[in-house]
């Protein structure tokens, strides 16, 4: 039995041709890729990018590499100071939803405002909660009273 398997195997492997698993592949790996971008959430990027910035900054560019755990995210922003883009990135990196958020260039415009290229990762699904403990069981004591009741009417 083993040997008629393993017959079959070999025999199913020399007519795979690698061409045609090379493109069916490649289709695999296309059709995922429009599966992760239709999970991908603009508007929640959006609301949570909305939620931290600063008043003196403003978002001018962003652009998401989308991926099965998450996306990369790239955003060009101007802010009048340094630290007012500093407490962007901070308050990203607060929501849980973005971690290793960086600087990545930075230069001054010719109105004066810091143009700074900031990327990091913006997870797709909220983080899982930690585990949750057992809860405690009542305290002891006396018994609450029950309700009285119609008994045995016949």
């Amino acid at each position: 039995m083993a040997r008629t398997l393993t017959a079959r195997a070999a025999d199913a492997r020399r007519r795979i041709d690698a061409k045609s698993l090379e493109r069916i592949s490649a289709q695999a790996a296309e059709a995922n890729g429009i599966i992760d971008a239709r999970t991908f959430s603009w508007t929640s990027l959006f609301d949570d990018i909305e939620a931290t910035l600063p008043p003196t900054v403003m978002l001018t560019a962003i652009t998401p590499t989308v991926g099965p755990d998450g996306a990369t995210v790239r955003l060009t922003v101007l802010g009048r100071t340094v630290e007012a883009i500093d407490t962007f990135i901070e308050r990203l990196e607060a929501t849980t939803r973005f971690e290793n958020v960086q600087p990545s260039s930075e230069i001054v415009t010719e109105e004066g405002l810091f143009q700074t290229m900031v990327t990091g990762r913006y997870l797709t699904a909220p983080p899982a909660p930690p585990p949750a403990t057992a809860p405690a069981p009542p305290p002891a004591g006396p018994a609450a009273p029950s309700s009285p009741g119609r008994q045995g009417a016949r």
